[in-house]
């Protein structure tokens, strides 16, 4: 039920499952014997105590039902393959893939805490296909008290269209690491890598600037003696 609707309340709960039970006479408990209360038309005492016999697949129905109807003939699957203990490894840069059996309005999809809430995919744009990326992940997860980011989680996701919502997609992942931010070139490549190829680009500079002025110098020269051989020849 909380699978369903992760926001029911015990509360919750203990009413859907009152209101979907059946309702079990008190014959079956003192041999046989008829009971008063049977009389009662919708006697929820005797499903508070555990007389009635409670309807799991209603139950389920009803709480998924809560805040959207609920329309089996809207699907969503995962289509990241799950690698090591069944949960799908997500470091930085990586994402969960969904296909979609049509088009929806939105997609939600919230993490299995307390204190967390539905959130929309703002990536989503009325495709058949979309994605969750890590940092999307992390950004929902570092505002949740108390929440180790790297880890196992489990998160829960639905599609929604008009008022009704497709069944509610459960995956398991595993946080590899709470970094989502982009490396720079220098991170990446390490500060005596960028130094060497400083030091390279600097003489390959200096070789270039020793040629030209070189050339220059050649010109120069070579003007020169021809200024000589004119002055020569006019003397």
């Amino acid at each position: 039920m909380l699978q369903a609707n992760p926001d029911l309340s015990s509360f919750d709960l203990r009413n859907i499952m009152q209101e979907t039970a059946t309702y079990r006479e008190c014959t079956y408990m003192f041999a046989n014997e008829p009971c008063i209360e049977d009389l009662i038309p919708k006697n929820r005492q005797n499903n508070v105590y555990g007389h009635g016999h409670v309807n799991a697949l209603p139950s389920v129905l009803e709480s998924a039902s809560q805040d959207y109807d609920l329309n089996t003939n809207y699907s969503l699957n995962i289509t990241t393959s799950p690698g090591k203990y069944n949960r799908i490894h997500l470091d930085k840069g990586d994402s969960v893939s969904i296909e979609l059996s049509e088009g929806m309005d939105s997609i939600q999809w919230r993490a299995t805490h307390l204190r967390d809430d539905w959130s929309f995919l703002h990536s989503y744009e009325h495709e058949t296909t979309a994605t969750i990326t890590h940092k999307d992940i992390i950004h929902n997860l570092e505002h949740l008290p108390g929440i180790e980011l790297i880890g196992n989680q489990t998160i829960s996701i639905r599609a929604i269209k008009g008022t009704e919502a497709s069944t509610i997609e459960v995956v398991n992942i595993y946080i590899m690491s709470a970094d989502f931010e982009e490396t720079s070139i220098v991170d990446e490549m390490g500060g005596s890598t960028m130094l060497a190829m400083g030091l390279i680009i600097g003489l390959l500079m200096a070789i270039a600037a020793f040629g030209i002025l070189k050339y220059l110098g050649s010109e120069e020269n070579e003007l020169f003696s021809q200024e000589e051989v004119k002055d020569s020849v006019d003397n």
